[in-house]
């Protein structure tokens, strides 16, 4: 029979030795121990072990563990740190807390949730507050929504997130926003932004200056 040290060591080195851990050696403190290395095994903690403050530390190390915690242990704070850690734990929420008004709380704090929450829960408020936290979550914008504003906030905040943004909403300025978030804007900027005719300086156009910011951002990735 392995002793408790023994039995925490194998799961501090890897969580999925639990499987090797017979249930009556899987103790509070070792099962504690556990979630808090990684939630999504509280399935293998034993119900009467499933306190609490032992789902708390599960939850808020993995969202998607709230599927494991007693119905009579969720509340609203809870299902709001489950979704802030990952949206896709909206699956699990029960479904009185599967609302408008949490997924609000989660949007400037979850990085995945548009894509796992209902369309019809994707205002402009809410896609507005989650694509400002994750670039690249304007892919599940409704098209609806991708308002210029909202569009030049994602690429502001990640160059790449130009490939969701709609054609009528990259003129020179956002273009040039997002390839001066770097190099992963540039494949999606339209071929015509990138005509360049060389001129005096007092001249220029921000065309030229989206080349010109387009070549440092090449030299600095590839020289640096």
């Amino acid at each position: 029979m392995p002793t408790f040290e023994e039995c925490l060591e194998l799961i501090r080195k890897e969580p999925s030795n639990i499987y090797d851990i017979p249930e009556e050696d899987r103790s509070y403190e070792l099962c504690f121990e556990l979630v808090n290395n990684n939630g999504i095994y509280l399935d293998e903690v034993p119900k009467k072990h499933r306190t609490k403050e032992l789902c708390i530390a599960a939850v808020n190390n993995c969202g998607q563990a709230i599927q494991f915690v007693p119905r009579k242990l969720i509340d609203k704070k809870l299902c709001l740190m489950a979704l802030c850690d990952d949206g896709y734990s909206y699956n699990f929420l029960p479904k009185e807390y599967q609302i408008y008004e949490l997924c609000l709380e989660a949007a400037s704090q979850s990085h995945n949730l548009l894509d796992s929450i209902p369309e019809h829960f994707r205002t402009y408020e809410l896609c507005f507050s989650t694509v400002s936290y994750g670039a690249w979550q304007l892919e599940f914008v409704p098209e609806g929504n991708k308002s210029y504003d909202l569009c030049i906030a994602a690429v502001r905040k990640e160059g790449y997130a130009l490939e969701f943004v709609p054609n009528k909403h990259k003129d020179y300025l956002l273009c040039l926003a997002a390839v001066g978030e770097g190099f992963g804007g540039f494949e999606y900027v339209p071929h015509h932004h990138l005509q360049f005719k060389p001129r005096k300086v007092k001249n220029y156009r921000t065309a030229d200056w989206l080349w010109i910011a387009i070549l440092v951002v090449i030299v600095l990735y590839n020289f640096l």
